[in-house]
C-alpha cells in the first residue's frame, strides 16, 4: 500500500539522516569543533528524515517513475535524473533548512537567512552529486530493493554533507549575534 511505502521510505530516511549526522560530529569532535555527542541535534537530523525527507522523496521519485515507467535505459535516466534534480531536490532544499532551524528554535528571520546563505552553495554541490547517484541508480538498479539500498548509501554520505552545512551555518549565526551583542555593550 501507499501509506506502508510511505513509512518504509520515512524509516530509511529517518536512519540515514541520523547517521550522516552521527558520522559528522564524530569528524566535529575529532577536529576539536565538538566537546560532545549532541544528541539532540542527532534527534532532529532524525525527525526530519522521518517526516519530511522519506515521505518527501518517496511521494517525488514515485511520482518521476510514473511519468517516465520503470524503464532503465540510458534516455529514460537521463530523464529521470533531469525532472528530478530540477523540481525534487530545489523544493526540498527549500523546506529542509527552515525546518532544520525552526526545530532549533529558530526564529523565521534566522530560519530564512540560514536558508539564504546556505541554498545555494549546497544546491550547486547536490547539481554535482545527485546527477551521478542517480543515473548509476536508474541505469544500475531496478525499482525497489536496490534502489533504496543505493540511494540509501549515497544519503548517508550526502546527509554527513548536510549536517557539516547546517553546523557551520550555525556557528556563523551564532558568532555574528555573539558580535552585535558585543557592540551593543
Amino acid at each position: 500500500s501507499q501509506f506502508r511505502g510511505i513509512f518504509k521510505s520515512a524509516c530509511v530516511a529517518c536512519a540515514s539522516l541520523a547517521t550522516g549526522d552521527l558520522i559528522t560530529q564524530g569528524f566535529e569532535y575529532k577536529q576539536g569543533e565538538l566537546q560532545e555527542w549532541n544528541k539532540i541535534r542527532t534527534l532532529r537530523f532524525a525527525v526530519v528524515g522521518l517526516t519530511l525527507h522519506g515521505p518527501y522523496f518517496h511521494l517525488g521519485f514515485g511520482r518521476v517513475e510514473r511519468l517516465f515507467g520503470a524503464s532503465s535505459g540510458f534516455k529514460i535516466a537521463v530523464a529521470k535524473m533531469a525532472v528530478s534534480q530540477i523540481t525534487l531536490f530545489p523544493i526540498y532544499l527549500s523546506l529542509l533548512f527552515p525546518y532544520l532551524s525552526l526545530l532549533e528554535g529558530k526564529s523565521l528571520q534566522a530560519a530564512y537567512e540560514k536558508t539564504a546563505q546556505v541554498w545555494w552553495p549546497t544546491f550547486r554541490n547536490g547539481a554535482l552529486f545527485w546527477p551521478v547517484v542517480n543515473m548509476v541508480n536508474f541505469l544500475a538498479f531496478s525499482p525497489g530493493t536496490g534502489r533504496v539500498l543505493c540511494v540509501s548509501v549515497a544519503g548517508i554520505i550526502w546527509n554527513c554533507y548536510i549536517s557539516a552545512v547546517n553546523f557551520k551555518a550555525n556557528k556563523l549565526q551564532q558568532q555574528a549575534l555573539q558580535g552585535e551583542q558585543a557592540v551593543k555593550e
